[in-house]
């Protein structure tokens, strides 16, 4: 008796967790999948003088358009990322601070407000013997997700351009605004390094979804 309980109870846990993932439709809106010599791939950087610290900002690699999801709750923005750095041997330090941006671009976004996010790839920093590698010799790997999500504003930064935090109220209603009305997604990367003498993105992926009941 004790054991058909048990089964009845864990059938009645496994289909009531079934419906609950039934209630979310997710569908693939956008992708793009970086191939030999493709963006970002065929812009790196060499670095002139490992013993400074250099600055690097790549600019727009890619934009991405997100259609309108007047249904949607949320939008999801997988990100698969590999970054080749090659280290310096004639350096006494070592730093890397390396991330991804995604700026969203609208018509709707008014002039004074910038909506963006960072995805951080790699901050590394270590004293530099000149004799042994600090780094792997393998690219760093992520893997990242990041939501737009209806009534919230997680963690995408909305600013007022000449500095300061946009409202919470004002901030949700904006990124619902957008999840309806469809935007613009631009990727890029930048960062700053010492002790490095050439960077470059070995491999990059997007993959952009709606999430919706």
């Amino acid at each position: 008796m004790l054991k058909k309980l048990f089964g009845v109870g864990v059938l009645v846990f496994l289909l009531s967790s079934s419906l609950a993932l039934a209630q979310y439709k997710v569908d693939l809106l956008a992708y793009y999948q970086m191939g030999w010599w493709d963006p970002p791939y065929n812009t790196p950087w060499s670095i002139e003088n490992p013993y400074d610290t250099t600055t690097l900002d790549s600019g727009t690699q890619l934009t991405l358009q997100v259609p309108p999801c007047p249904k949607g709750k949320a939008i999801a923005c997988d990100l698969y990322l590999a970054v080749n750095f090659r280290e310096s041997m004639n350096t006494s330090q070592l730093a890397v601070n390396y991330y991804c941006r995604m700026d969203v671009k609208s018509s709707i976004i008014p002039e004074d407000i910038i909506i963006t996010q960072s995805a951080g790839i790699c901050n590394f920093s270590s004293p530099q013997d000149g004799i042994h590698p600090t780094m792997p010799p393998l690219p760093i790997r992520r893997t990242l997700r990041h939501l737009m999500e209806r009534d919230k504003q997680n963690w995408w930064g909305v600013n007022y351009k000449t500095g300061g935090t946009v409202p919470v109220d004002e901030a949700t209603k904006l990124i619902n605004a957008l999840i309806t009305k469809g935007y613009d997604i631009e990727f890029g990367f930048y960062g700053s390094v010492q002790g490095i003498e050439f960077v470059r993105v070995s491999n990059f992926a997007v993959y952009i979804s709606s999430i919706s009941r």
